[in-house]
């Protein structure tokens, strides 16, 4: 990056200053040198123009305080005294605070003296002493050579066209066949560098697999790769991983990364936006199918302007709704315009890698990008309907044909759905009077419907998960009364549920005892009028109601049982303090128990809930049957209606003709320049001019969209090949040719191998803008399979690698941690790709830091598939996510810095996933050990490290392992996942190579 220092030069008398200093009264002069300088030289002085102890005078915002002249002159605003009304003068407004955009000093308002002192001198024509009224300073634009269309900026490296460079002759067989050997060879031997040698191919396979899929190898494919001595090997190896599905969940990350894709709105409220993961399914897709670049920026951008437009192109449009968005914006306007500068910046910085955004307020200060071009730039987007919360920013897609044949779905759907409602309706009436008959007492409460029930102690599977006391330990005899304080006697404090994990529902507290009792405690300000316990249970359960006894069951249930309070335990029911005690036994190895409690203000009871209570005599036993069935079919049926399209998230626009914007004065949208702007790309590419109309599939847009996605994906477009094949290149090498991978600009670094960078993306444009041409090219390379060992000559001269003579090293991402211990735990969920995002269980402590604590919980079958699939949630991500460093999703985000901090050792050491999948691993690697701790120790390593474990590993582990059991008495089983807990703590398995 280039540094500039100012260069001054005192300009003597300053003409054309208007009420010149010798204007003005000695009393005048007086005033000034009295009571105005000094708060300009302790306020104003000192980023306007003073003088400074140490280096230049700065002069903010070319603004010059310290004479008259400078005051008259103005800065980039403009003048700063108004003659004709002095107490609005542009000075005093920007000292009065009444403006946020506009408050000096900015260490703190002025006094209310010396604004009225200030106010008094501004309305007296701000009279100056006569010998530096007129002194001015040149200010030289230290940038102009950068941010004016110049010899010099046209060509910078990354404003020329392209062109593709010779390939270098090197002096080196090995070194001379791949064009990218060519290049870096070349540029080590004119160092004096020699490349390293090729790395072992245990090293080889699991970089390749890590690189092109985000797996690891496997023990067995690594030995199969290994004992494979064909030339053809290496070649089969890359095909094999390319053509995985896998590719694309991993390489669909780093693009999601540079998108800032998240499936959640951002703000306070934190909204999840409907089907944002078509989105991200299209991406994995197209990374799989290797759609070419140019195709894959035309559907982002304008997919849904295309001619034809088919689901997949509408879905590709959704790129339009990934940025944030507030729902209650204080300023909507404001706000609007938010939206497209995030686009607008996604856009330039995503694919051109050009930092436009820097000139929304003003001329970029240090590239060739005027105001003009932004809004320009920002025009391509304007139109867009802005969002709304709920379900109004999804819309149907209807493909060809489905309106016939979805009419024919729907009238057999209502067919069938008034068929089972007619046979349910004269199911209901007859069980409803044959109830009525066996049991009068009740009969005005016996209902067809269940009565609304809300929540007054919440079950496990809720957001917010009720607190338990209890104890292991035989309490007293009115340990169930409303008068017995568990809190008082000593009894733990937890959370529902207790036991250990019964199908998709998690216990929160361990009980392995053989009884247990529990109390909590809940406050009603009226008594409800219907009442029903929800537990699920293993072995006996006795209820107690405030001290009464309301309930006893003797098996276990078969997932949650209603049961409702009759009229006598309702009455037991106060208001303010209730207490609910239970006392349980455990018939199994695998106890569980959970309790929900709620009320509704209806009377009535439903005829199952009537059953509940006093049994099924006196009912026709195959009508109840038939009824339960029909139930049964009527929700599923409901459950599956017929869809008239496919829901999904992607751009509207207001209009066919939307105008075009005004130049925003200092970016503030509340104050529009005069001149329109024009439709056109920026100066410093040519300024063309484009061409717009709406698209011809009949959705409403404009079709500027189309305009810019025509020009991006232009063969000749001089940074959208370069700025992918660079990202790619990131990817593989751990940095970009490029290391500035979102900003080729002034403020970027200079490539270190410009002629490689421009060589490799006329190859990509000329492949097809094939992605997978250019990995199979980078990964046949000698450099790429070059090993990372440290060469000290090497470090000396050259430590941060940037003449690529050895392979860097790196760290597995969150997500590649994150999938290779449920991979070594024999949990991961790989049976397909793409679907609903999924929620995997978080903490209640991680869940409590959000402003929107919504989140799901997915079966464990879901919630343990790829990371990529996991809910991106901008205010909430699982630990693993933010403790290693997972991309931002506020803004763009071009690399991911790996970061060393102790937190990451702890979440290793005590984060609750690590230690349930070491217990899995633990399990996994039992299997054909024998009972075995050596042979169970070493299959664990094996199963972790995809290699044979060494003697003296197995040893070390195995001394833990005793020393777990004799020193600390673990059992077998804790002790063992202790040391699958270590294995996964080895830096081999975080790190590659």
């Amino acid at each position: 990056m280039r540094s500039w220092a100012p260069s001054l030069c005192f300009l003597s008398a300053f003409a054309a200053i208007p009420a010149s200093a010798a204007n003005f009264s000695e009393s005048e002069i007086a005033f000034f040198a009295d009571e105005v300088r000094p708060i300009l030289a302790a306020n104003c002085f000192e980023c306007h123009g003073g003088e400074r102890a140490n280096g230049p005078r700065k002069f903010k915002s070319n603004f010059q305080v310290i004479s008259r002249a400078g005051i008259l002159t103005g800065g980039d605003h403009g003048s700063a005294f108004d003659a004709n009304n002095p107490s609005q003068s542009f000075l005093l407004q920007k000292i009065s605070y009444k403006d946020g955009d506009h408050q000096m000093p900015p260490s703190g308002k002025l006094s209310d003296k010396d604004i009225a002192t200030l106010t008094k001198w501004a309305e007296m024509g701000m009279p100056w002493t006569p010998e530096d009224a007129d002194v001015l300073f040149e200010i030289e634009d230290h940038a102009a050579d950068t941010t004016e269309i110049n010899e010099t900026t046209l060509n910078f490296w990354s404003h020329k066209p392209m062109s593709r460079p010779a390939v270098p002759k090197v002096d080196n067989e090995t070194w001379s066949q791949n064009p990218i050997d060519a290049f870096l060879f070349a540029k080590l031997d004119e160092n004096g560098l020699a490349p390293n040698e090729r790395a072992d191919k245990r090293t080889l396979i699991r970089r390749a697999y890590y690189n092109l899929t985000g797996l690891p190898p496997t023990a067995a494919e690594v030995a199969a790769f290994e004992a494979d001595d064909s030339p053809e090997a290496w070649n089969n190896l890359v095909e094999k991983l390319l053509a995985s599905p896998h590719y694309g969940e991993k390489w669909a990350r780093h693009w999601l990364d540079v998108v800032r894709y998240a499936d959640s709105n951002g703000f306070e409220r934190d909204g999840i936006k409907g089907y944002m993961w078509r989105y991200r399914d299209y991406v994995v897709n197209a990374f799989n199918d290797d759609m070419p670049f140019d195709r894959f920026i035309r559907e982002q951008i304008a997919g849904d302007e295309m001619d034809g437009a088919t689901l997949d192109q509408i879905v590709a449009a959704g790129y339009n709704r990934l940025m944030q968005w507030d729902d209650e914006p204080a300023d909507p306007v404001q706000h609007y315009y938010d939206v497209l500068d995030d686009n607008l910046r996604t856009t330039s910085e995503g694919i051109l890698a050009m930092t436009l955004g820097c000139a929304r307020c003003h001329d970029h200060k240090i590239d060739p990008i005027s105001q003009e071009d932004y809004f320009s730039f920002m025009s391509f987007f304007n139109g867009m309907e802005q969002m709304k919360r709920g379900r109004a920013n999804t819309e149907k897609f209807r493909p060809a044909g489905v309106d016939e044949e979805f009419t024919n779905r729907i009238k057999e759907y209502e067919q069938q759905l008034r068929a089972l409602r007619y046979k349910i309706y004269y199911a209901k009436r007859d069980l409803r009077e044959a109830l009525v008959a066996a049991h009068p007492d009740i009969a005005d409460r016996i209902s067809g419907k269940s009565a609304k029930y809300r929540k007054i102690v919440a079950r496990a599977d809720a957001l917010r998960t009720a607190f338990w006391h209890y104890t292991t330990a035989l309490p007293p005899e009115d340990w169930s009364a409303v008068s017995f304080r568990a809190e008082d006697k000593g009894w733990d404090y937890a959370l529902g549920a207790f036991g250990v994990d019964h199908e998709d529902i998690k216990a929160r507290t361990e009980w392995n005892s053989s009884d247990i009792w529990l109390q909590t405690i809940f406050q009603l300000s009226e008594v409800p009028k219907s009442a029903r316990f929800q537990v699920k249970h293993d072995g006996y359960l006795e209820i107690y109601l405030n001290g009464k006894f309301v309930e006893e069951r003797h098996t276990a249930s078969d997932g949650y049982v209603a049961i409702p309070l009759d009229e006598n335990k309702l009455r037991v029911l106060q208001t303010g303090r209730n207490v609910i005690a239970v006392h349980l036994k455990k018939s199994s190895e695998r106890p569980f128990f959970d309790l929900g409690f709620e009320g509704a203000n209806q009377p009535f009871l439903s005829l199952e809930e009537v059953i509940d209570l006093r049994g099924a005599d006196g009912i026709d036993a195959e009508l109840l049957s038939n009824y339960r069935q029909w139930t049964t079919e009527l929700e599923t049926l409901e459950a599956n209606k017929p869809e008239d399209g496919i829901e999904v998230t992607t751009i509207q626009e207001k209009s066919h003709d939307v105008p075009m914007l005004k130049l925003h004065i200092r970016g503030n949208p509340h104050s529009e320049g005069d001149e329109e702007m024009k439709l056109r790309i920026p100066d410093i590419f040519g300024g063309e001019e484009l061409e717009a109309s709406p698209p011809d599939n009949g959705r409403v847009s404009t079709g500027r969209r189309t305009a810019l996605a025509e020009w991006l994906a232009r063969p000749d477009n001089p940074r959208t090949a370069r700025v992918m094949v660079n990202r790619i290149w990131q990817h593989q090498f751990g940095r970009g040719i490029c290391r500035t991978s979102n900003d080729f600009g002034y403020l970027g670094e200079m490539p270190t191998h410009p002629e490689l960078l421009d060589w490799l993306a006329m190859e990509f444009v000329e492949s097809g803008w094939s992605i997978k041409h250019i990995q199979r090219l980078i990964m046949t390379s000698k450099a790429w399979q070059m090993s990372s060992t440290a060469q000290p000559a090497a470090l000396a001269q050259d430590p941060q690698n940037d003449l690529f003579w050895r392979f860097n090293m790196r760290r597995l991402t969150a997500e590649e941690i994150r999938d290779s211990v449920l991979s070594a735990a024999g949990e991961l969920n790989l049976s397909e790709i793409g679907g609903p995002s999924t929620y995997p269980p978080l903490p209640e402590v991680v869940l409590k830091t959000a402003s929107n604590k919504k989140w799901l919980t997915s079966s464990p079958e879901e919630a343990n598939r790829r990371s990529i699939y996991i809910t991106v949630k901008r205010s909430l991500k699982p630990p693993i996510f933010d403790t290693f460093d997972f991309a931002d999703t506020d803004s763009s985000c071009p690399t991911r810095f790996t970061t060393t901090v102790p937190t990451q050792a702890l979440n290793l050491i005590n984060g609750e996933f690590f230690n349930e999948q070491a217990e899995n691993l633990a399990k996994q690697s039992a299997e054909g050990a024998e009972g075995k701790p050596r042979r169970q120790i070493r299959q664990a390593l094996e199963i972790t490290l995809g290699r044979d474990a060494e003697r003296e590993v197995i040893d070390a582990c195995l001394t833990f392992y005793r020393k777990l059991k004799n020193d600390h008495g673990r059992t077998d089983e804790e002790a063992m996942r202790q040391v699958c807990l270590l294995i996964f703590n080895l830096n081999e398995f975080v790190y590659l190579d």
